[in-house]
């Protein structure tokens, strides 16, 4: 079985982190890692991370070390097989990663993602067009 890591540079995201975060870790996909990289605090989003997700890995240079690079510092690292970035207000449905790795059964295929929406946060639901 695969493993697979879930990678979020954070930046004053913190108004997104709990349905974010929630939804990561509600993966049927067992085999994965969840690691947020910390790239702007000023809303204290690590904080709630690390109260309320224990489970997910926080990297916190100290300073806003960018998109690229926040991602680069975990890759460098990683034992992980498959890499998913997700941005701060991606909700991934239970299955996702499930359904994203069914399409490295193919050996042509070298990269793949889903389908997404738009995610009305006031109401927390998904707008399907």
């Amino acid at each position: 079985m695969p493993k697979v890591a879930l990678i979020q540079v954070v930046y004053n995201s913190l108004r997104f982190i709990p349905q974010v975060f929630q939804a990561a870790l509600n993966q049927t996909y067992k085999n994965m890692e969840i690691v947020a990289v910390i790239s702007g605090n000023n809303d204290k989003g690590r904080e709630y991370i690390e109260k309320n997700f224990p489970s997910v890995k926080v990297i916190d240079p100290g300073y806003n070390i960018g998109f690229a690079k926040g991602h680069n510092i975990f890759f460098e690292k990683s034992d992980a097989d498959f890499f998913q970035l997700f941005n701060p207000d991606l909700i991934m449905t239970p299955q996702y990663v499930e359904e994203m790795l069914k399409a490295f059964e193919d050996p042509a295929v070298g990269g793949a993602n889903g389908k997404l929406f738009k995610y009305d946060f006031s109401k927390d639901q998904p707008i399907f067009y």
